[in-house]
């Protein structure tokens, strides 16, 4: 029974021996405390749907992870000023927690605004105090500060990815994980094809291109959910 249960969380996580909280240590387990101290917040915010509430986090995880690890290493305030005063295409960078990009919030606003539902659902995203390009900017670095828009930008990107793909439906919870990790970590726009081919790619935490040991952003995501997500939020 013992060799059996091994076999099937194997399978869960991608097939991999991998003990991700020793792995990456101490970032892992300080997004696990983390994710403890805002239980509260993340349950208030995503309460509706138990289900988009599991793959939200579960996807955002390995970002929380990648934070910690970070977030002694970059100065953002000279890149802020960039990006306000010349734009995604003069600057981009990731801030915040599930470290999103201005770019990131660009692409999700451009796709609500061009569906008259989601306009609908997500007007206090594509709303903005003011109408000028450089306040926008700002408003939007504010934004991506703040852990509640971060969680309604990560909600609007749940409801575009599960358009975008609808047989997702159909699928298991665990590869719709691994699908929708990918899709946030490489770009949600991508096809079908380009975001399964990178949920295998080992780019995981420091990006591609890059010397040492990595990991698949996806199967993180996944031995997150199955290992420790229910530990925090049931």
């Amino acid at each position: 029974m013992k060799l059996l249960t091994i076999f099937i969380f194997s399978l869960f996580t991608g097939g991999s021996s991998l003990q991700y909280e020793n792995e990456l240590s101490p970032d892992y387990n300080r997004g696990l405390e983390y994710l403890k101290e805002h239980k509260t917040n993340f349950d208030r915010t995503l309460k509706d749907n138990q289900k988009k509430k599991a793959i939200l986090i579960s996807v955002v995880f390995p970002e929380i992870v990648r934070y910690s690890l970070v977030r002694d290493l970059l100065e953002t305030t000279s890149l802020e000023i960039g990006y306000v005063s010349k734009g995604s295409g003069f600057v981009d960078f990731s801030i915040g927690r599930f470290q999103m990009k201005p770019s990131f919030l660009e692409s999700i606003e451009g796709v609500i605004k061009s569906s008259g539902e989601l306009s609908d659902k997500y007007q206090n995203i594509i709303h903005y105090a003011s109408t000028g390009e450089k306040a926008v900017r700002k408003e939007r670095i504010d934004r991506l500060k703040s852990l509640q828009w971060q969680l309604r930008y990560l909600q609007a990107f749940y409801d575009i990815t599960l358009r975008r793909h609808s047989f997702l439906e159909n699928r298991s919870k665990d590869y719709r994980i691994g699908f929708m990790a990918s899709a946030y970590n490489h770009g949600f726009l991508s096809d079908k094809k380009e975001i399964e081919y990178w949920m295998s790619q080992k780019t995981y935490p420091y990006g591609t291109g890059v010397n040492g040991e990595q990991y698949a952003y996806s199967r993180v995501a996944r031995y997150f959910y199955n290992k420790h997500y229910h530990n925090i939020f049931n």
